[in-house]
């Protein structure tokens, strides 16, 4: 797209007529879809989502292994059970203070896809 009859740099770029003071050109990157591991189990070294669906709705909970911890813990920590999205963004918190992987346990199909895609390894 252009305006002001200038020609557009890249497919990412809107340019408004560049001799203006007010003039600016707005570049948009493309980001990649997060992707998680699907697993069936709690996995010693990665913090798990495990998600679940029950009579009161979608759940998940956090699991860090000790193991995981690199000697920060004695024990493996298990959050409270909370709602789904929350579980989400509070494993992704964690992932990133705590440095380590995720991986997902869903067994009740809860993942939603705007989280980013799910895949099972192939051993």
């Amino acid at each position: 797209m252009s305006i002001g009859g200038e020609q557009p740099r890249s497919r990412s770029t809107l340019s408004l007529d560049g001799d203006s003071p007010n003039s600016f050109s707005l570049q948009c990157k493309i980001m990649a879809r997060n992707r998680f591991e699907q697993v069936s189990e709690i996995q010693p070294d990665a913090i798990t989502l495990v998600l679940r669906c029950d009579n009161a709705g979608a759940s998940g909970s956090i699991v860090l292994p000790a193991a995981a911890s690199g000697g920060r813990l004695s024990s493996d920590q298990v959050s409270a059970h909370m709602p789904a999205q929350d579980a989400f963004r509070g494993a992704i918190r964690l992932a990133n203070d705590m440095k380590l992987a995720i991986v997902v346990c869903d067994p009740d199909g809860v993942w939603k896809p705007e989280w980013g895609d799910l895949y099972q390894a192939i051993d």
